[in-house]
């Protein structure tokens, strides 16, 4: 007689599925059919990747590249401007957590800044050199004073001695302070953030990520309660994944659930009712602010015999 094993989870980075020989991406990886949204695409339907996946620009220069194990990325990636200079470069590990070597570069190619991740901790890092456009140094092995732009136009700012951060750090956006932070030997000791409203926001981790409140045992408890095997799964001994995806808004709610690969046989149905009856999320949260993420899950249907 066949067994209902009923509970597997595991979440995801964030990789989209598809059925397209052509699949476009958000700059969050997310697969995406809106062209607004769209930063990237890859020659392929967005399963089943190994080895070395070459992603492009919507208007065909090179994106990206990275190395893939059983669909995820795992080991070096390159990611590249629109004018072909690198962008970045490093390594990543299984749930797209970046871990090791890592560089960034202007788009003239000038070395912007060079760190060291340690057990995929992106509070935590060494910095090892960071450089101004024209090349002039602000950071030498390891000692100097730091001061770089993002992408997202935030100028960061301060002390690095020993590789690490030190006392005081400072964000500012076109003059206004948005972030101040103290450091110990590279550990954030406390953090405020402010928004356009002047409203503050202490923290003690820079960036939260979402998650089930109580973390995967109390998630795999709630499935192991609650999950019903579809009798018409069991007759037809169907197992598998489900994948599916949605996004956590800020209260912790759940919106916008998808099944992006599923079984069918009422295994889809359950996995969406299982996200819909479950309580509110643990939102992700970056510098003491909550915001809008999608996540992404797998759950597996197994069958004891």
């Amino acid at each position: 007689m066949k067994k209902a094993l009923k509970y597997f989870l595991f979440f995801l980075p964030s990789i989209g599925l598809a059925q397209l020989d052509t699949t476009y991406f958000t700059s969050a990886g997310i697969v995406s059919n809106q062209p607004d949204e769209q930063a990237y695409f890859e020659l392929n339907n967005g399963q089943d990747r190994n080895g070395l996946i070459i992603q492009y620009y919507p208007t065909g220069e090179k994106y990206g590249e990275a190395i893939y194990v059983k669909n995820y990325p795992k080991g070096a990636y390159v990611k590249y401007y629109i004018n072909g200079q690198v962008k970045e470069r490093g390594n990543i590990r299984f749930f797209n957590k970046k871990v090791g070597s890592f560089q960034t570069y202007y788009p003239n190619g000038t070395l912007k800044e060079h760190i060291i991740i340690e057990k995929s901790d992106t509070d935590r890092y060494q910095i090892i050199s960071a450089n101004n456009e024209d090349g002039t140094s602000q950071v030498l092995n390891g000692e100097g004073f730091y001061r770089i732009s993002t992408s997202q136009g935030l100028v960061i700012s301060g002390k690095v001695k020993n590789r690490e951060k030190q006392g005081e750090w400072r964000g500012l956006e076109n003059g206004q302070l948005i972030f101040e932070e103290v450091y110990s030997k590279g550990k954030l000791k406390k953090g405020i953030s402010y928004d356009e409203q002047g409203n503050a926001y202490p923290y003690k981790k820079i960036t939260v990520e979402t998650s089930y409140r109580g973390g995967f045992d109390a998630w795999n408890k709630y499935l192991s309660k609650n999950l019903n095997y579809p009798q018409s799964a069991i007759q037809n001994d169907i197992q598998g994944a489900v994948y599916l995806s949605f996004i956590v808004d800020k209260d912790g709610s759940l919106e916008d659930i998808k099944i992006t690969q599923g079984l069918g046989y009422g295994c889809d149905e359950e996995a969406i009712r299982l996200l819909k009856m479950s309580k509110n999320w643990q939102p992700a949260s970056i510098r003491g602010k909550y915001k809008r993420s999608r996540l992404q899950m797998k759950i597996n249907y197994q069958l004891r015999k």
